[in-house]
């Protein structure tokens, strides 16, 4: 019973959070509560040619502080 509270709370809280930010979630429990607009738009979930090319950034490293303090500097403008 708790697992399957807790899949809706998740469902719940990504739709929520998709929405909010017009943004792609990964949980596809979410994806029938994402606005028809938005689960179309390449923008925020890429066909599945894009997708296959696209990196993932991985771990920064010691760039990590650098790259912190240059999001901060985007952030503040």
């Amino acid at each position: 019973m708790a697992k399957r509270r807790n899949v809706k709370l998740f469902k719940r809280h990504y739709t929520r959070l998709a929405k909010f930010n017009h943004g792609a979630t990964a949980n596809k429990a979410a994806m029938e509560f994402i606005d028809v607009d938005d689960r179309q738009n390449p923008g925020i979930y890429p066909p599945a040619d894009i997708m296959r090319r696209l990196q993932y950034g991985g771990d920064f490293g010691e760039m990590m502080g650098l790259r912190d303090e240059l999001w901060t500097q985007i952030k503040a403008k």
